[in-house]
């Protein structure tokens, strides 16, 4: 009979162990499953958010890049339109030209950076680095943007500091004309009064 009740006690010890080991066990893959989830749920918040900010970033760009183009666009049909008048002289017939060819290359330059802008999105944007002169190439923006400092009604004046030593880069040159051009228009743009610098000393 003693035998038969140790027996039982083994028995029944070996089943409270069966059991405590089962539950721990099944604890730690709970626990480890809960994790899991937690840390998909905080990846899909975070992914949720970027794709918000992404979002508001591409209305942002969009609107921007409406306004950039209409701008020139409307200047361009506007002053078509005055050389279309009769009573235009010569003087104002070679005024409102260049102010046409200064809008529409405006407007390539914004079709230029919303063709750069997808290429980026794509991945299929690729920098060709090439060595060049970085005076000459900021003289080149100097010339082009001059004339745009002193229209309208806002007398500004752009001057490049530009050194005589010749500094040589070793970079995409048109990309980084695309940047500096975009620079010194919007400091143009947004400069009511005295003088906009730009270059390297």
């Amino acid at each position: 009979i003693e035998d038969v009740v140790l027996l039982t006690k083994i028995q029944t010890y070996k089943g409270w162990y069966y059991v405590f080991f089962t539950g721990v066990l099944l604890y730690f893959l709970i626990k480890k499953h809960i994790e899991k989830l937690k840390k998909i749920e905080t990846e899909l918040i975070i992914s949720k958010e970027k794709a918000e900010e992404y979002s508001e970033l591409k209305s942002t760009f969009i609107a921007n890049i409406s306004h950039e183009i209409r701008t020139p666009l409307n200047a361009i049909l506007g002053f078509t339109q005055l050389l279309g008048t009769g009573d235009v002289t010569e003087l104002m017939k070679n005024h409102y030209t260049k102010i046409i060819e200064q809008n529409v290359e405006s407007l390539l330059t914004q079709i230029g950076n919303i063709m750069d802008v997808a290429k980026l999105h794509t991945g299929q944007y690729q920098l060709i680095k090439t060595p060049f002169s970085l005076n000459r190439l900021l003289q080149e923006i100097y010339m082009d943007l001059e004339p745009l400092s002193g229209n309208g009604s806002k007398k500004i004046s752009l001057k490049l500091l530009n050194p005589i030593d010749e500094l040589i880069l070793n970079t995409d040159k048109s990309a980084f004309k695309t940047i500096m051009v975009n620079l010194v228009e919007n400091a143009i743009k947004y400069t009511e009064t005295g003088s906009v610098e730009f270059g390297f000393n």
